[in-house]
C-alpha cells in the first residue's frame, strides 16, 4: 500500500528513499511515482507519494513471532530532580558480551522449513526465529530456499538487572516525602522502610543511602535497548505539567489560599527506528532521546509553506491523542503537541554550577527543531524560532463530564476549544463555511521538567473573520515551572456605532500583593479593549463625519465582563458606562470633539447590536457635541454647510465585523433662532433624502441637504414690539440650503429645487395676516427666480475683518439712504415735506462725503501689523475715521429720518464706532489675538409685491401699491458677541400704498406714504406712519365735498390720528349746523367717520357715526320731541357692530309761583348688534315733580322696559318705581323693582335656581325626594 510523506526543508530524494525503502539509490521510484522530471528539485510542503515496492508476500510465516513485551522503566535522578517514567515499544534489551566465535549448529534446509520451527529446534522458543534470520542476513524470514546452509547463533544470555535506585539522606527528609516523590503515594513508605531494614521509619539520619525498590531503571553498563520492529517506539511519561490556578478580578482581595487544580500526566513519544540501539543507561537513554523524531497526533503537522497542501491524514477533526502518541497538556485542560520536525535537547547528566558543586541545575527538557542532512541528523536546532511551533491538538474539555473549577483561571473552557479550532483543526466550520489552514503557536519556550513546564508560546489569527462562531484574534502564555505567569487572550470585537475594529483583552497576570500582612503570588485576572483602528474613514452622505477617532487605544479596566461574552455589551468601569473620546472630522477638515458611550461587538451577535445601542444609550443620552460648528456636507462656500450642533442621535448598520455609522437627528442651534426667539432649544434636523441618494446635483439651484423635523419659526416679533409692528416678518424654516442657507421650502414641486422662489413653500405658515386681512405670501408675486427670497446670512469675522465690515456696510447704507430719499423728495406733495426731506437728504450727502474722504485702508494696514505688536498710527488713524463717521451718526439722530433708513445707517454705524473705540484702547492687542470677533445674523428681504382682494378683479382690491418692486423691506440684524446676550435691530417699512374697504363696494381709501417700524434690544419700538389723504368713495362720496373742507397736510397734522405698537386710527368729527323750519328743530347734528388699521391681529375697519350716544341729535316738533344716533362699523368680511338709539317723548310743566310741577313721557328703542350678539330694548318712562317754595320738593318715576337678549334668547321685562322726597335738610328715597324673564328655548331653570340652598333648598329637595322617588 502506497504511503504520502510531506517534504521539510533539507530532505532529498535520495534520503527519502533512505528512510523508507533502506536505500538511497531507489530514489528513482519515487521521481518516476510523483512525475518530478528534476530529482534535485523538491520543496518544503510537498507531497510525495511513497510506492509500495515490497515483493508478492509468499505466505504467512510457519509461526509467526509475537511483538517483544514492553519494556518499562524509569529515569530517576534525585540529584536534578529527574523522573520520567520511560515505556519502550518493539524494543528488547541486548546484554553486552564477548561474540561468539563459533555458531552453535549449520543447518542445511530441507523441504517444508521455516525459521520458526529451526528456532523452536535449536532454542526452544520459536519467537528467537529473528536471531537466526539476522545472523544469515535473510531480509525475509518467511522465504528460505532448500540447500541453503544457515548458520545457527548461539542464544544471548539475558540481560544483568538494573542496578538499584539509591538516596542519600538530607537534613530535613521523611520516608512519607521520599516515597511522595519517588512513588507519587507517600503511603508506600513501608516498602522504603522495609528494603533497608529500617525498624521505627520516623528515625533516618543525613548522610544515610536508602535503596528505593521497586523503580525499575536501566541496566548496568554492557547493556543496549534495541528496537526489534519496525513500530518501536518510546514513550516518555511526566508528572503534570501546569497547575490551573484561582485568578480573582484585578482589585479585588483574593482568597488566602487560591484554589487549584493539576494537569493531567504528559507524554513525549519518540520513534525508534528498526534496528536502533540505545546504551540501556539513564545517560545513554536521555542522550538518544536527543537524536530521535517524535510521533505525534494527525492534527500536529508542520507550519505549510505558501502553496503546500496536508496529506489526507491531517485533514480529520481534532480528536484526543492515541497512545502512541505525543500529548503534553500545558496548561490545564489543553492538550498541544510538536510536529515531527520537532526535538528535545537536554543534559545527559546532572549539570553542577562551574562555581559551586552544590548547586545542581534541574533536570529539563526543551523544545527545538531538528535539523537534518541528507536524511541523516545532525542537531536540535534551539535558535530556529520560525519552525519551533505547537498545535493544540485537543482539550479535554470535550471528553470530561466535569467542567473546568467555576472560578476560572487564566483559560476557560471556551478559550480552549477556540485555541484547539484555530490551531489544530482544518475544518473548524465543518461543512457550513470555508476550510482554514489553521495557525500554530510559536513557540519562544517549551520546557518540560518534573516540576511542570516552561512555556512561552503566542499565535495571532488575522483570518479570525473567517471562523464562523467564537474566535480569538491573539493568544500569548508564559508559564515558568508549571505556573502561570502572564496569559493574554484577545477576542475580537468591534465598537458600534462608529464600526472601529478593537479586541477585548483578558489578562492574568500573576502579582505580589498583600493579604493579612503575608505578601504571595496571586493571579488577578482583568479586561480591557485595546482599538486594532484608531481612526476609521467613512464616505458616507448620511453621516456629518468623513473620519472618526477614537481614544484611549486601551481603555481602563472593565467590570462586569461575562467570559466569554454571550451578548453584545457597554463597556463600564465601575458602575458607569465608558465614555470613550471621539475625535471627529467634518465635510470642513474641523475636528470635533465629543464623548459617548459605546457598544462592544463580540463576533457572532451582531444582530443584536442596533437593540443594544438603542435601549442601553441612545434611549437615555444624546451625544452632546457642546455646540461645536459641524459641516454637515461638502461646501461650495466656506461655511455654507455648517451649524453648530448641541447634540447627535446616531445609529449604525451593524455587520459581521464592523458597522457603517449614520445620523438619526442632529438638533441644532441655529444662531439666527437662539438670537432672535431670545433662546429656545436646539432645532432637530435629518439628512434630506435626495441629497443621501444621489448628492448635491450640480444644475440644482437650491442644492438642500437638511431637513427639519418640524418647522420652526424664526419669529422675530414675540409681539409686534419687536419684530416691525405691521408685518410681523417671521420667516419658516423647513430645511438648510447649500446656496439659500436656512429655507422654508424643503422641496416642494415649482420651488426651491426647479430654482424657483415659492412663497407657499418657502414660507409655509411662518408669515401671519398683514393688516389682520391676508397672509404676506398672499400679496407675493409667485414662480420668481431664488433672489427674491428672503436671505439670511451669517457673518463671523476677527477684529481686522469687522472693521473693513463696517466701514463697507456703512459706505453702502448711506447710498441706499440717499436714493430712497431722493425718491421721497419727487414723491412729496406739500411743501413742507420736501423741505424736510431735502434737509434729510443734504445730511447723508455730507456723511457720504466725509467718510469717502477717510478711506479705512490705512487703518487696515496698520491694524496688520499691530499683531506683531507695532501699535504705531493705529490709535489716530482711529480716531480719525470715527470722527468722519460722525456725521452718519448726526443723520441717524434726526427726528424726521424715517425708521427703517435710522435702522439701516444706525447699525453699521454703531458695529464701525464700536470696533473703533476697541482700537484706540489697550485692548487692541487682546482683540487682534482673538481667532474670531462678534458673529453677525443678518436677514435682508426686499420681495416684489402685487394688490390684493378677497377676490378677483381690480374692483374688489383693498390693498393696493404704487411700486410693487419697492414697496416692502424688511432688515434684521442680530450680533452675538462673544460674551452676553444677542443684540437684535429689526426693521421693516411697507411704502406707497393705499387700503380701500370695503371690497365690491368701496367707502373709504386710506393712503399712506410709508408704514414703517423699528425696534432694537433695550430701547422702546419706535413708529413711523406717513399718512397722505383719507378719501371717501361710493355710497360715502356726498362727504368726499366736505372732506375738501378739512385741511389735510400729509400725515403730519389731519384732523386726528392715534399711532401706537398695536395699530393707527385715522379720521375726523364734523358738526353741522342746526336746522329749524317753523315749528320743527333739528339740533347737535354732527358727523364722523374713521379708519382702524390694526397692524396685528384684527382686520381693519371702517366706522360712520351720525351722532353718537353721548352727544345725540335732538328734534323738536312743537311740545313733541326726541332725538337719537347711530353707529356702524363695517370690516372686509361684513359687518363688525351697529349700534343705534332713538327715542320720542312729550312734557309739560307749570309755574305758580310757590309752587311748581312738570310732568314728561318718554318712549324709545335701543338696538345694538355685534358679531352673533344683540340686544333689542324698548321702554315707556313717565315722570312727575312739585316744587312748594323752595324748600321741599317730590318727584315720581315710574319706567318700563322690554329687552330681547339674542345670546341667552330670553325676552326680560322690567318695572321700576321711584319716589324722592326733598324738605330742607333732608331727603329720602324709596325705589320698588320688579323683573321678569320670559324664557325662550334656552331658558330652562337651573337646579340651584329652584331650590336655592341658602333658601331651604335641601328640606325642599328632601320633601320632593321623599315623595316622588321609588322605592323610598
Amino acid at each position: 500500500m502506497d504511503t504520502f510523506y510531506t517534504v521539510i526543508r533539507g530532505d532529498t530524494l535520495s534520503g527519502i528513499a533512505q528512510r523508507f525503502y533502506g536505500d538511497a539509490t531507489k530514489f528513482p521510484i519515487i521521481a518516476q511515482a510523483n512525475g518530478i522530471a528534476d530529482p534535485d528539485r523538491i520543496f518544503a510542503g510537498q507531497v510525495l507519494r511513497i510506492p509500495d515496492i515490497t515483493p508478492p508476500d509468499p505466505g504467512p510465516d510457519p509461526d509467526p513471532q509475537e511483538p517483544p513485551d514492553p519494556v518499562a522503566f524509569r529515569l530517576l535522578r534525585p540529584a536534578d530532580l529527574l523522573n520520567v517514567q520511560c515505556t519502550a515499544i518493539g524494543c528488547r534489551v541486548v546484554t553486552d558480551g564477548p561474540v561468539p566465535t563459533e555458531p552453535l549448529a549449520r543447518h542445511t534446509v530441507v523441504k517444508d522449513d521455516n525459521l520458526w520451527n529451526l528456532a523452536v529446534h535449536y532454542y526452544g522458543d520459536g519467537r528467537l526465529y529473528r536471531l537466526i534470520a539476522e545472523a544469515n542476513h535473510i531480509p525475509n524470514p518467511s522465504l528460505i530456499f532448500p540447500g541453503t546452509v544457515l548458520s545457527i547463533p548461539r542464544r544471548p544470555s539475558p540481560p544483568p538487572p538494573p542496578p538499584p535506585v539509591t538516596h542519600v539522606v538530607v537534613a530535613g527528609d521523611t520516608l512519607w516525602d521520599l516515597a511522595q516523590r519517588f512513588y507519587g503515594n507517600p503511603f508506600r513508605y513501608r516498602e522504603i522502610a522495609a528494603a533497608n531494614n529500617i525498624a521505627n521509619p520516623s528515625l533516618i539520619f543525613p548522610g544515610q543511602v536508602l535503596v528505593i525498590p521497586g523503580i525499575g531503571g536501566p541496566t548496568a553498563q554492557g547493556t543496549r535497548l534495541v528496537a526489534v520492529v519496525a513500530d518501536a517506539h518510546l514513550i516518555v511519561t511526566f508528572g503534570p505539567q501546569n497547575i490551573y490556578e484561582e485568578a480573582p478580578e484585578a482589585g479585588t482581595t483574593p482568597p488566602d489560599i487560591a484554589r487549584s487544580r493539576a494537569a493531567n500526566d504528559s507524554r513525549i513519544v519518540f520513534e525508534l527506528p528498526k534496528g536502533t540501539e540505545i546504551p540501556f543507561t539513564t545517560a545513554g537513554v536521555l542522550t538518544a532521546l536527543t537524536t530521535l523524531g517524535l510521533r505525534v497526533a494527525p492534527l500536529a503537522v508542520p507550519k505549510l509553506e505558501p502553496g503546500g497542501q496536508r496529506a489526507p491524514e491531517a485533514l480529520v477533526p481534532p480528536s484526543a491523542p492515541k497512545e502512541d502518541q505525543t500529548a503534553i497538556e500545558a496548561p490545564y485542560r489543553l492538550v498541544v503537541s510538536p510536529d515531527v520536525n520537532g526535538g528535545f535537547t537536554h543534559a545527559a547528566d546532572a549539570a553542577a554550577a562551574p562555581s559551586d558543586s552544590s548547586r545542581i541545575e534541574l533536570w529539563h527538557s526543551r523544545l527545538g527543531v531538528r535539523r537534518v542532512v541528507d536524511g541523516e541528523f545532525v542537531e536540535v536546532d534551539e535558535d530556529d524560532d520560525t519552525r519551533r511551533t505547537v498545535r493544540a491538538v485537543w482539550t479535554r474539555d470535550d471528553d470530561d463530564t466535569q467542567d473546568a473549577d467555576p472560578t476560572y483561571g487564566s483559560l476557560g473552557p471556551a478559550d480552549r476549544r477556540a485555541i484547539v479550532r484555530q490551531t489544530a483543526n482544518p475544518k473548524p466550520n465543518q461543512e457550513h463555511g470555508p476550510d482554514i489552514e489553521p495557525e500554530p503557536l510559536t513557540v519562544d519556550k517549551l520546557f518540560v521538567s518534573a516540576l511542570g513546564a516552561w512555556i512561552d508560546w503566542r499565535a495571532g489569527w488575522p483570518r479570525f473573520e473567517e471562523y464562523l462562531g467564537d474566535a480569538l484574534s491573539a493568544y500569548r502564555h508564559l508559564a515558568p515551572m508549571g505556573r502561570d505567569a502572564y496569559v493574554r487572550v484577545e477576542r475580537p470585537i468591534y465598537l458600534f456605532p462608529f464600526g472601529h475594529r478593537a479586541t477585548l483583552v483578558k489578562l492574568t497576570e500573576r502579582k505580589i500583593k498583600a493579604v493579612d500582612g503575608d505578601h504571595a503570588a496571586h493571579l488577578f485576572k482583568r479586561f480591557f479593549i485595546v482599538l486594532r483602528e484608531r481612526t476609521r474613514s467613512y464616505d458616507d452622505r448620511r453621516l456629518p463625519f468623513r473620519s472618526v477617532s477614537i481614544d484611549p487605544v486601551v481603555s481602563p479596566d472593565l467590570t462586569g465582563i461575562v467570559d466569554p461574552p454571550a451578548d453584545c455589551f457597554v463597556p463600564t468601569v465601575g458602575t458607569d458606562k465608558y465614555q470613550w473620546k471621539i475625535t471627529a472630522v467634518d465635510w470642513a477638515g474641523r475636528q470635533i470633539t465629543m464623548t459617548t458611550a459605546l457598544v462592544a461587538v463580540p463576533k457572532g451577535f451582531h444582530t443584536k447590536a442596533l437593540d443594544t445601542w438603542n435601549q442601553q444609550i441612545a434611549k437615555n443620552k444624546s451625544i452632546d457635541v457642546g455646540g461645536a460648528e459641524v459641516a454637515f456636507a461638502k461646501a461650495n462656500v466656506p461655511g455654507d454647510t455648517t451649524a453648530r450642533v448641541q447634540f447627535l442621535d446616531l445609529t449604525g448598520d451593524a455587520d459581521k465585523f464592523t458597522s457603517a455609522p449614520w445620523m438619526v437627528k442632529a438638533h441644532v442651534t441655529m444662531p439666527a433662532l437662539a438670537a432672535i426667539n431670545r433662546g429656545g432649544g436646539p432645532v432637530p434636523v435629518t439628512y434630506e433624502k435626495d441629497y443621501v441618494t444621489n448628492g448635491f446635483v450640480t444644475d440644482e439651484p437650491a442644492q438642500i441637504f437638511l431637513v427639519l423635523d418640524a418647522a420652526s419659526k424664526l419669529d422675530f416679533t414675540g409681539g409686534s414690539d419687536r419684530g416691525g409692528g405691521f408685518i410681523e416678518p417671521n420667516v419658516a424654516i423647513n430645511a438648510v440650503s447649500r446656496t439659500q442657507g436656512a429655507v422654508g421650502d424643503k422641496g416642494a414641486a415649482n420651488g426651491i429645487k426647479q430654482g424657483v422662489f415659492n412663497p407657499d413653500a418657502f414660507l409655509g405658515n411662518a408669515m401671519p395676516r398683514l393688516f389682520g386681512l391676508f397672509d404676506l405670501k398672499d400679496i407675493l408675486v409667485k414662480n420668481l427666480p431664488l433672489t427674491e427670497a428672503p436671505k439670511l446670512i451669517a457673518d463671523q469675522l476677527d477684529f481686522i475683518g469687522s472693521v473693513l465690515a463696517g466701514y463697507q456696510n456703512l459706505a453702502t447704507a448711506l447710498q441706499t439712504a440717499r436714493t430712497t430719499l431722493d425718491a421721497d423728495i419727487t414723491a412729496a406733495t406739500t411743501a413742507g415735506a420736501k423741505q424736510r426731506l431735502q434737509t434729510l437728504r443734504d445730511q447723508c450727502q455730507l456723511a457720504i462725503d466725509n467718510l469717502a474722504a477717510e478711506p479705512v485702508q490705512p487703518l487696515i494696514d496698520s491694524l496688520a501689523k499691530a499683531v506683531t505688536g507695532d501699535v504705531g498710527a493705529v490709535g489716530n488713524l482711529a480716531s480719525d475715521l470715527h470722527a468722519a463717521a460722525g456725521k452718519a451718526k448726526d443723520l441717524a439722530d434726526s427726528a424726521f429720518l424715517p425708521a427703517y433708513l435710522r435702522a439701516q445707517v444706525e447699525r453699521p454705524y454703531k458695529a464701525l464706532a464700536g470696533a473703533l473705540d476697541v482700537a484706540k484702547s489697550n485692548k487692541l492687542l487682546d482683540a487682534l489675538k482673538n481667532p474670531l470677533d462678534n458673529a453677525t445674523i443678518r436677514y435682508e428681504w426686499t420681495p416684489t409685491i402685487q394688490g390684493w382682494g378677497p377676490t378677483p378683479g381690480d374692483d374688489n382690491r383693498v390693498f393696493i401699491p404704487a411700486d410693487p418692486d419697492n414697496a416692502l423691506a424688511i432688515a434684521v440684524e442680530v450680533r452675538i458677541p462673544t460674551q452676553g446676550e444677542p443684540q437684535s435691530d429689526v426693521s421693516a417699512q411697507l411704502r406707497n400704498f393705499r387700503l380701500q374697504l370695503l371690497p365690491g363696494a368701496p367707502l373709504m381709501a386710506m393712503v399712506f406714504s410709508r408704514v414703517g417700524f423699528r425696534v432694537a434690544t433695550g430701547g422702546k419700538p419706535e413708529v413711523d406712519v406717513q399718512f397722505d389723504k383719507l378719501e371717501f368713495l361710493g355710497a360715502l362720496g356726498f362727504i368726499e365735498k366736505l372732506r375738501q373742507l378739512i385741511p389735510f397736510d400729509g400725515f403730519a397734522d389731519p384732523p386726528y390720528v392715534d399711532v401706537s405698537p398695536q395699530g393707527a386710527t385715522a379720521g375726523f368729527e364734523l358738526a353741522l349746523p342746526s336746522v329749524a323750519v317753523g315749528v320743527f328743530t333739528l339740533e347737535n347734528i354732527a358727523l364722523s367717520a374713521d379708519c382702524r388699521v390694526p397692524f396685528l391681529g384684527e382686520a381693519v375697519t371702517v366706522g360712520f357715526g351720525f351722532c353718537s350716544k353721548e352727544a345725540p341729535f335732538r328734534l323738536t316738533v312743537m311740545a313733541i320731541g326726541g332725538g337719537g344716533w347711530v353707529a356702524i362699523r363695517l370690516a372686509p368680511k361684513g359687518l363688525v357692530m351697529l349700534e343705534m338709539g332713538l327715542e320720542a317723548g312729550a312734557s309739560l310743566s307749570v309755574d305758580l309761583g310757590v309752587a311748581s310741577g312738570s310732568v314728561s313721557v318718554m318712549i324709545g328703542v335701543y338696538l345694538r348688534l355685534e358679531g352673533e350678539q344683540g340686544q333689542l330694548t324698548g321702554y315707556f318712562r313717565i315722570r312727575g315733580e312739585v316744587e312748594v317754595l323752595g324748600i321741599a320738593s317730590a318727584s315720581i318715576t315710574l319706567e318700563l322696559s322690554l329687552t330681547y337678549d339674542f345670546g341667552s334668547g330670553k325676552l326680560i321685562g322690567r318695572a321700576s318705581l321711584r319716589v324722592e322726597i326733598e324738605i330742607a335738610f333732608f331727603s329720602a328715597s324709596v325705589e320698588i323693582t320688579c323683573e321678569r324673564k320670559l324664557a325662550g328655548s334656552k331658558g330652562d331653570p337651573t337646579l340651584l335656581m329652584i331650590m336655592p340652598p341658602n333658601e331651604g333648598g335641601q328640606r325642599m329637595w328632601d320633601l320632593y325626594f321623599n315623595s316622588f322617588a321609588i322605592g323610598a
